[in-house]
């Protein structure tokens, strides 16, 4: 169902053939991208991603939203007032209506005179963002109407810019009175707040049809800002009960979603559980340890990550876990698509590995035999190094207690990475084009370990004692 008409397109606000070839090469130009991400989501737009997709035959990837993904700090130049939040701390749950009409968007006299009346006239409390310069030739709101402050005491709280997400986040919150710019549109669904749509241009005019028409968690106002319609519009949203399907649309079928940080082959091995347990592997023999896994090649039974758990009473919460994950909508995870696509020299040895003095002894004597530089990440909590080992290595060593890693992994002058192979040392390195030496302890370390070997062909896995002759 695609619900817009003429006066919705983005174009209807062009008035010169200039900005109309603008549009045109822009749409022009996606045609021969290699890819288009978009922050948005998939069960959101599946119908015109989709659409997209087969018109422009290029991969699609829709990695939204990340405002809730990847936080970042609002960029915006106005100074948020944090003051509204203890303001709604003391309102009812869902009874506010926010209302923000965006950094860019102007009204005038009349139109603010009319917003103020029809919020006073609804009797529900707002918290009403008035931008400094919005309102055409005025500073502030000095223009508001004449006995409006009073009229609506408490109940109304206006500031000149707000925390945005935290507020849409807020229980308080019960609606968005908003001109639907994407991302306010976004932090308004994914926060399930029902909306008010005001546009004024672009793609606003969009998205404002797309929530009133086909995602049906809002209201239009079409016309002219009128007091009655704006009042009857609030009271839609908020208490009537003809927007009681708009309020409740946010809380039914929504995606749940897991964040997976460990990656897709060490959770393939958590799903095949049941299997090795019904076909009688579980308990491993320790005859069978160097055995290939049915079904998990490359992987033995050795690089199984429950070969940590001495008794089958560990086991019936690995296999909760891998059952819940069948009954999520989606799962993301931090790897890369070529990577892992059939499953779908700093050295360190991670924040939690530790070594014996004997072994601490003989990873430093091979380094130093070795003749190459290094840099050695030694905890506080490990163990003094050999007597003159310093002194034989001089310039040639760097020892510290810890190192940003991403950046010495972008460093040219690093051509190899002894780890313990944990996940994300994996794709930082990986990332960087550095291989490996593969030193893996525990969980899914021995899993990535033997993907590094043996399937990707980026490392070398250390399988032995330490000794520092091999080293």
């Amino acid at each position: 169902f695609h619900p817009l008409r003429f006066k919705d397109l983005p174009t209807s606000n062009l008035d010169t053939f200039e900005n109309y070839s603008k549009l045109a090469v822009n749409a022009g130009n996606v045609r021969t991208a290699s890819a288009i991400i978009w922050n948005t989501v998939d069960c959101l737009e599946q119908s015109s991603l989709a659409q997209i997709q087969q018109q422009c035959q290029v991969p699609i990837f829709s990695i939204g939203p990340l405002h809730k993904i990847a936080p970042a700090a609002s960029s915006s130049l106005l100074e948020e007032d944090t003051s509204c939040i203890a303001w709604l701390e003391k309102q009812s749950h869902k009874s506010v209506i926010y209302v923000s009409l965006g950094s860019v968007a102007s009204i005038g006299e009349k139109e603010l005179s009319e917003m103020a009346w029809g919020l006073a006239n609804s009797n529900q409390p707002f918290l009403w963002v008035i931008r400094p310069g919005s309102i055409c030739g005025l500073d502030w709101n000095e223009t508001l109407p004449q006995g409006f402050i009073e009229a609506v005491g408490e109940r109304g709280c206006i500031v000149k810019w707000a925390p945005q997400r935290e507020v849409l986040a807020h229980g308080a919150v019960g609606g968005f009175w908003s001109h639907c710019g994407w991302n306010s549109t976004l932090e308004s669904l994914s926060e399930g707040v029902p909306m008010i749509c005001t546009p004024s241009f672009g793609d606003q005019k969009v998205h404002a049809r797309y929530i009133s028409q086909v995602w049906r968690v809002g209201v239009q106002l079409e016309n002219k800002l009128e007091r009655g319609e704006i009042e009857r519009a609030v009271r839609t949203l908020m208490v009537d009960d003809d927007g009681e399907g708009m309020r409740v649309a946010n809380h039914l079928g929504l995606p749940s979603i897991i964040l997976s940080t460990s990656s897709a082959a060490n959770m393939l091995t958590y799903q095949e559980i049941p299997r090795l347990l019904k076909d009688g592997y579980i308990p491993i023999p320790d005859a069978m340890m160097l055995e290939l896994v049915p079904g998990l090649e490359p992987l033995r039974f050795k690089d199984l990550p429950i070969t940590n758990f001495r008794d089958l009473d560990d086991l019936p919460q690995l296999i909760v876990n891998a059952h819940d994950s069948r009954s999520y909508s989606a799962i993301i995870w931090n790897t890369i698509d070529c990577l892992e696509q059939s499953s779908l020299a700093h050295l360190r040895v991670g924040s939690i590995a530790f070594l014996d003095s004997k072994e601490l002894a003989e990873m430093a004597w091979g380094l130093a035999n070795g003749k190459h530089p290094f840099l050695w990440v030694v905890r506080t909590d490990s163990i003094s190094l050999p007597e003159s080992f310093q002194e034989t290595v001089g310039e040639r060593g760097c020892i510290t207690k810890w190192a940003p890693q991403t950046q010495l992994l972008a460093h040219s002058a690093v051509g190899r990475f002894w780890s313990h192979c944990g996940w994300n040392s994996t794709i930082e390195s990986i990332s960087e084009g550095v291989p490996m030496i593969c030193q893996p302890y525990f969980g899914d370390q021995r899993v990535n370990s033997r993907y590094l070997s043996l399937v990707w062909g980026v490392g070398l896995e250390w399988e032995n004692d330490m000794n520092r002759g091999p080293i």
